[in-house]
């Protein structure tokens, strides 16, 4: 029995010292478009060039840290 392969694979991962787009970095997050706004209003550092968001791995994990414990999910 086969299996088709997902057509989108992103790894759920993050590393610290690579950079994202703002769009990949929300696939591998699972964040909504909503979410991904929500974080780059209230504090996730970018870096933007052309009409691209860059995000890197270490911004987005110090962002997730400074979040107060047992918000939303």
């Amino acid at each position: 029995m086969s299996r088709k392969a997902p057509d989108n694979f992103i790894p759920g991962a993050v590393i610290s010292d690579a950079m994202y787009t703002a769009l990949e970095l929300s696939l591998r997050l699972g964040w909504s478009l909503d979410d991904m706004s929500l974080a780059l209003s209230t504090g996730l550092k970018r870096h933007v060039f052309g009409n691209t968001v860059y995000i890197f791995g270490s911004d987005v994990m110090e962002f997730i840290r400074s979040q107060p414990a047992g918000g939303d999910a």
